[in-house]
């Protein structure tokens, strides 16, 4: 598999209550990855994963338990959010959505 692209991971932590009831954000942290992203399309996320979700990107990189669905890449100063991994067995293959 090749990783010829660096992207950014940028997951924001789970917010909490503080003592009067009130919401606080949690961090949101962010670290480079090396990965391999082409274009892909709705039809054949449906044709090959049997998801019907509206995407703009397919991403190939090495397994990372930081990615999960609804964290965010940016890549080439767009951002996408995972929508799916519908592979991860001995590598990642996830559908991102762009959110800009």
């Amino acid at each position: 598999m090749l990783k010829r692209d660096r992207a950014i991971l940028i997951n924001k932590g789970v917010g909490t209550q503080d003592e009067y009831g009130g919401y606080v954000e949690g961090n949101q942290t962010s670290k480079p990855i090396m990965c391999d992203i082409q274009p892909f399309s709705r039809a054949l996320t449906l044709k090959k994963y049997g998801y019907d979700i509206a995407v703009t990107k397919l991403m190939f990189c090495s397994i990372n338990e930081d990615i999960v669905e609804g964290s965010i890449i940016v890549f080439k100063g767009k951002n996408y959010i995972v929508m799916k991994i519908p592979y991860d067995r001995d590598h990642f293959e996830i559908v991102l959505n762009n959110i800009n």
